[in-house]
């Protein structure tokens, strides 16, 4: 009858294995919290119209490097991101307006035409 309780009731668990579920769980959470600080902090980046780098991505959301290069997705996403503002900031390039009046723009003008009177 004794083997017959035993099949019926669940087995105890050992406190140190309660221990070590509660230690892994700790980890999983402490380690989801930090994966949504690093995409709330790429998200405050774009929003802001920052630079967006693994250290300003680290900086942002209190995360360490090696977390965000350990991180797959994160990784991937902020590569991604960071060509993406390299190539629009290649295709860009700001022009000097001839509108501008800035010294910058006479000067550059008086070197590109050092014969034209500045008279005329």
């Amino acid at each position: 009858m004794s083997e017959r309780l035993n099949e019926t009731a669940s087995e105890p668990v050992a406190p140190a294995d309660r221990r070590i579920a509660a230690l892994r769980q700790a980890a999983q959470d402490k380690h989801q919290q930090a994966v949504q600080r690093a995409e709330a902090g790429i998200r405050r980046l774009i929003k802001e119209g920052e630079e967006i780098n693994f250290r300003a991505v680290a900086r942002a959301a209190g995360v360490s490097l090696d977390f965000l290069c350990a991180h797959t997705d994160l990784r991937k996403r902020i590569e991604t991101l960071r060509g993406q503002q390299r190539t629009a900031d290649r295709s860009a390039p700001q022009a000097l307006s001839v509108d501008d009046g800035t010294v910058v723009h006479t000067l550059t003008e008086a070197l590109r035409h050092p014969y034209r009177s500045s008279s005329s």
